[in-house]
């Protein structure tokens, strides 16, 4: 059966002397794993653009229950996101998507829903020509409600904190730092609601987006068992300093 589909790349691995193995996220099947044979020959410089994560592609592959590494048959970029290779902050964002999306995502089973939310939020940070300093802060709190660990009761409960280590709401602060704090519930709402290109001014303070990101990440561990630190955090907040 051949399947055409479009597809994120997640990441990729050199094999050999000039192919690529890409762990990606389809549409249609979830993550797969596919083999460009031959991608990283010289007469092929423009596969370096294109095999790049987190660039949008439509590829057809032909489905075998029995192989974990697919053969793709043809592919293209469905429309090329170059801001994302071109402009430092964004990259920089690409780049923790990608590392972030790779932890989360596991299943080779479709979730249309999941795959257009980061489709379109791709798309979105291509396209955004104003502060994009809270776009990864976004995209983590957005993503929460497509992989079912959003914290949903009580969130809006005023000067209520979260616990997320025994998944308490609580009105004195917990002992430990395993928790929400009201503002940091206000701020993860506003996030959550708001366009991509309407929250620039929700957290302008560097220390404070550094230390609701890692918050957020520490929230994500307890809730995926076997999430690794994110190595790609060190470089956001140094380009975002």
């Amino acid at each position: 059966m051949i399947i055409k589909t479009k597809a994120i790349i997640l990441k990729n691995i050199k094999f050999g002397d000039y192919d690529i193995i890409s762990k990606t996220y389809t549409k249609t099947n979830g993550i797969q794993s596919f083999i460009f044979k031959g991608a990283r020959k010289p007469s092929k410089k423009k596969n370096k653009k294109t095999l790049t994560p987190l660039q949008p592609l439509e590829l057809d592959f032909k489905l075998n229950e029995k192989q974990q590494l697919r053969y793709c048959k043809d592919f293209k970029v469905h429309q090329p996101l170059l801001s994302l290779l071109t402009d430092l902050s964004k990259q920089t964002i690409s780049i923790y998507i990608a590392d972030l999306l790779n932890e989360c995502i596991k299943e080779e089973q479709a979730d249309e829903e999941l795959f257009d939310f980061i489709w379109h939020s791709l798309h979105y940070l291509n396209s955004l020509e104003d502060s994009v300093a809270n776009f990864h802060l976004a995209f983590t709190v957005k993503l929460m409600s497509f992989l079912g660990i959003y914290p949903l009761e009580d969130r809006l409960a005023v000067n209520k904190h979260y616990d997320y280590s025994v998944n308490e709401w609580l009105i004195e602060e917990p002992p430990h730092p395993n928790y929400f704090s009201p503002r940091q519930l206000y701020i993860m709402e506003r996030l959550n609601t708001l366009n991509y290109n309407e929250n620039a001014d929700v957290l302008t303070n560097r220390i404070d987006r550094n230390n609701f990101l890692l918050n957020l990440l520490q929230f994500y561990r307890f809730q995926l068992e076997g999430m690794r630190t994110l190595k790609s955090v060190e470089v956001l907040e140094t380009v975002f300093a």
